[in-house]
């Protein structure tokens, strides 16, 4: 999880440059370009490592030790599939750019593989995808099926936790995914922003609010934070209001 939450991090230069960008009118450095080449395969990294995390969670309720060794060589592979992507793309093979005026970065096809590295990454994705959900579909049954015959399935709110943010945060990608590979959308300036903020606001805003819902300890931890706050806050008014009544009265 640490990992995914690495990788989303990646929307944050994304989204400074693209700003930036659209200011400038132009892309000073080719920094858009670059940040927008690195989030793509970070993306693509992250679909990855949740197909990862959810054979972590199967190998934590079947106790199937081969599986972590699955989880640690899929990571790997992972990881360098995302750099080379970003190699290949700086190098006359491939290309991927991002221009003023557009939210949506493309592959450059005038360059001779560009092609093949945009139809790999995008049957990987959906493969992944695919894999995934199935590994989900397993979990599920093995759960349905201790429980009809009267197993412990009993866990740590811990892993409970993740278990339920690594489901929800798959079914929300899955809709995202299935959404821009499937539906038409106009081709507008707004169509590709409402794309693009979709994927960056996901990056940014849904883990932390996933995290909050599931994760009764940081939930306590933010609520007892904001109170305190509060508490700070009205002290120092009434503070404030009690000094300047005492001047007064002088």
């Amino acid at each position: 999880m640490t990992q995914i939450g690495i990788l989303q991090l990646s929307a944050v230069p994304l989204t400074l440059m693209l700003g930036t960008m659209q200011l400038a009118n132009h892309d000073p450095l080719s920094l858009a370009s670059f940040a927008a080449t690195v989030y793509s395969s970070c993306k693509t990294v992250e679909v990855l490592l949740g197909l990862v995390l959810a054979i972590n969670r199967l190998c934590v309720i079947t106790h199937l030790d081969v599986l972590s060794v699955v989880c640690k060589m899929l990571t790997i592979l992972s990881w360098i599939h995302g750099i080379v992507t970003v190699i290949v793309n700086y190098t006359p093979l491939s290309g991927y750019y991002q221009l003023p005026g557009r939210y949506l970065a493309e592959y450059d096809m005038t360059k001779p593989y560009s092609w093949l590295v945009a139809e790999v990454d995008s049957y990987l994705v959906l493969v992944a995808i695919a894999v995934t959900l199935l590994v989900y579909v397993v979990i599920v049954s093995y759960l349905l099926r201790l429980r009809s015959q009267g197993g412990d399935i009993n866990s740590s709110s811990h892993e409970r936790s993740i278990l339920l943010f690594a489901g929800v945060r798959f079914l929300f990608d899955l809709a995202v995914q299935l959404a821009y590979s499937v539906v038409t959308m106009p081709e507008s300036d707004w169509s590709d922003l409402s794309v693009a903020l979709v994927y960056i606001l996901s990056s940014l805003l849904l883990s932390p609010i996933l995290y909050l819902v599931f994760t009764k300890s940081l939930r306590h931890d933010f609520l007892n934070v904001a109170l305190l706050r509060r508490h700070i806050r009205t002290i120092s008014v009434g503070t404030a209001v009690s000094r300047a009544t005492i001047r007064s009265d002088k």
